[in-house]
């Protein structure tokens, strides 16, 4: 897992998406401004991988789906692995769907766990897989157009009219040299990864605006919506999804949860779900819930007006590990 951004650096990535470009100084190959891609760039560099992938078949390379057949014809790999890992990812989708619906902080952070686990098993899965299969037509594509990459968004200057390599200076480079410029690619762009997406539009200086353009993208960055690079595009669209939570929370939230995005849609969602929990108790459709800490209480929202809270694990394994609702409302103070 990456290492989190200090919050301190996040306005000047939002500034960079806004600009659609990042400014970087004294690499190996000096000053370097770095063009943010939109959906016209990616067209011509989708046509580039297709003819690196054809020239690679005609080079005699065999194709991903050549490879998977011929290791499990030899054996070396056993096609219910494949099996494990559709299985294992229609799992991850249905415990996403659950964790969404629960009321209990506990049981998301099980859920979560479990989440967890199961990609990593998938990626062991994957890295086995790929090991076996070894270099393909389609990896020498990926290389060559990671490569038209430098190409395409490296240029000298802040208007982006001068590319710092033609296709000849860019064929003239050693394996090394690519290799050093790719990296400092690479790594420019990692700090343009959802999470800072999603830390970036819980922040003041993006809110404040963002609240005025009544969540018209074209208001927003002044052009047209088609010509937004990939990371405007995407950070509009995080704005508005989080903009709507923020306004339907029935309290402020923590600087904790403004740093944390996915903790503060947990927390967002435990509490709708909870008061869909107590609709249900007041209409009679329901009436337990097992296993809630005083932790879960908290996050359901609920009061400590009688002091400390009461841990419910405990209070339930009195009744035999199950608390009616209107007990539990009864324990926090209601």
């Amino acid at each position: 897992m990456d290492e989190k951004t200090p919050r301190t650096k996040l306005k000047k990535i939002y500034i960079e998406i806004l600009n659609g470009k990042a400014f970087l100084k004294k690499t190996c190959i000096g000053d370097v401004f770095i063009k943010h891609l939109d959906i016209f760039d990616t067209e011509e560099i989708d046509e580039k991988r297709e003819d690196y992938l054809n020239l690679a078949k005609e080079k005699g390379l065999p194709t991903e789906k050549t490879r998977e057949e011929e290791i499990i014809k030899d054996g070396d790999w056993d096609q219910s692995k494949d099996t494990e890992i559709r299985d294992l990812r229609d799992y991850i989708d249905g415990m996403t769907r659950t964790k969404s619906k629960l009321i209990l902080q506990s049981e998301v952070r099980r859920l979560d766990a479990q989440i967890n686990e199961s990609q990593q098993k998938i990626n062991s899965l994957i890295n086995e897989k790929s090991d076996l299969v070894g270099f393909t037509a389609e990896n020498y594509a990926d290389k060559k157009v990671n490569d038209f990459y430098i190409l395409y968004t490296l240029y000298k200057d802040k208007d982006l009219k001068n590319p710092y390599f033609s296709e000849d200076t860019l064929d003239d480079l050693t394996d090394s040299e690519l290799l050093s410029i790719s990296s400092i690619y690479g790594s420019s762009l990692k700090k343009y990864r959802e999470e800072n997406l999603k830390r970036i539009v819980l922040c003041a200086f993006f809110l404040n605006n963002f609240h005025l353009c009544e969540n018209n993208p074209i208001s927003f960055y002044g052009k047209p919506i088609v010509s937004l690079t990939y990371y405007q595009s995407d950070l509009f669209a995080l704005g508005k999804y989080y903009k709507h939570i923020l306004s339907e929370m029935k309290s402020s939230p923590t600087p904790e949860q403004l740093d944390d995005p996915d903790t503060l849609v947990g927390s967002y969602n435990i509490s709708k779900n909870s008061e869909k929990t107590l609709q249900k108790i007041k209409d009679g459709s329901t009436s337990t819930i097992v296993g809630a800490t005083k932790e879960d209480l908290k996050a359901m929202g609920m009061s400590e007006a009688r002091g400390d809270v009461t841990d419910l694990n405990k209070e339930a394994a009195k009744k035999g590990g199950t608390l009616s609702m209107q007990d539990l409302i009864k324990l926090s103070g209601f």
